[in-house]
């Protein structure tokens, strides 16, 4: 089985007290395990093409930071609880929604946002390209990365 990995050195996490739930929601979501999302897809993935299939994404969100505009922002999207971002008006599909945003939930909202919750106000019809789909996920793994490193140091 193969699973992506993020290298955290232990003792950092402990000497600066990351709230642990938070930890295990984002590791959770970078230590899935590949065949889950579908190994064919996720093998090829490109978190630079990710970016820029997020080109689509920006008209609403932010996507590298948390700031809300006509959407939420989705910089550290992965290991999230679902419609939880702070000052952001989440539909009532969404918002009963009691998951963590995870690669595959992603992925599955991404190819059909109103089949996922049915209900949401996202104007949005999909990403129906699984590359496109595996790309963005990556991306988002990257900037989950990169903000738990900034908490870890």
């Amino acid at each position: 089985m193969n699973i992506v990995m993020l290298n955290i050195e232990t003792s950092l996490v402990s000497e600066k007290a990351l709230p642990i739930a938070k930890l295990m929601a984002l590791l959770s979501a970078l230590f899935m395990s590949v065949e889950a999302f579908s190994e064919s897809i996720i093998s090829d993935c490109s978190a630079n093409r990710g970016e820029l299939v997020a080109f689509k994404c920006i008209a609403c969100h932010e996507v590298t930071g948390n700031s809300n505009g006509v959407g939420p922002g989705l910089g550290d999207v992965l290991g999230r609880t679902i419609a939880s971002v702070s000052g952001f008006d989440y539909s009532e599909a969404l918002s009963q929604r009691n998951d963590v945003w995870s690669p595959e939930l992603l992925s599955e909202f991404l190819l059909n946002p109103q089949s996922f919750a049915p209900g949401n106000v996202m104007a949005f019809s999909g990403l129906k390209n699984d590359q496109e789909r595996a790309d963005i996920v990556c991306f988002f793994l990257e900037q989950t990365k990169k903000e738990i490193n900034k908490e870890v140091h």
